[in-house]
């Protein structure tokens, strides 16, 4: 907004505390320009076909009821050629990740809502949807995913992981090589089994798409 694109904020809650009046609150405190806030479901957006050149969405599907439901909505306001950005969306691998996310998620057992989708059900969603993935980022691509962590924290579980192959010392030997760090930490995000992990998603409208 703040370099002269229209921006519209959704969001089902009307709160001033995480909701609407919180956000229009910063905007006008920060003068961020052309920014208009909208109530609403993913799963109905109010607004018309075509009508978006890009819709962010930032911890947002793995909150939606009907997945499918929610990205074709996100197709629908798209313009051929839109994108749709989904980032920081949590993971499980099945029903006992999803239990295991759940207890130890600190806001879940205060007020409930928080789930998490197989990453699977992500893909299918969007292809059903009429979207095309075009990038989709692991919990250690990218400090989008893995915050609040710090790269020292990243570097630790690095060691940590590799250590168990190799043995401490030649783990940390071989991660202070930048180009073998940067390698091996794009390898975690493969095989990193942490329930609630986070992925990011970026799907394209086809031109094609109805």
């Amino acid at each position: 907004a703040r370099l002269g694109h229209e921006v519209v904020a959704l969001d089902p809650d009307e709160s001033a505390t995480v909701g609407l009046r919180a956000v229009r609150a910063m905007s006008a405190s920060l003068r961020l320009g052309c920014l208009r806030c909208c109530c609403g479901f993913a799963q109905r957006l109010p607004f018309r076909d075509g009508s978006f050149d890009v819709v962010y969405a930032r911890q947002t599907l793995h909150h939606v009821t009907d997945l499918t439901a929610g990205l074709r909505e996100c197709q629908r306001v798209l313009k051929p050629d839109g994108r749709l950005l989904a980032v920081r969306e949590h993971v499980a691998d099945d029903e006992e990740q999803l239990r295991a996310f759940l207890e130890h998620h600190p806001l879940h057992r205060l007020y409930g809502g928080e789930h998490a989708y197989r990453l699977d059900e992500y893909l299918e969603a969007g292809r059903m949807s009429g979207l095309v993935l075009t990038q989709m980022l692991g919990p250690f691509d990218t400090v989008i995913n893995y915050y609040p962590k710090s790269d020292t924290e990243v570097r630790a579980a690095a060691v940590g992981y590799l250590s168990r192959k190799t043995g401490r010392y030649l783990a940390e030997a071989a991660l202070r090589v930048p180009a073998v760090f940067a390698w091996y930490v794009r390898r975690m995000s493969g095989f990193d089994q942490t329930p609630g992990r986070l992925c990011s998603f970026l799907w394209v409208k086809p031109r094609s798409a109805p």
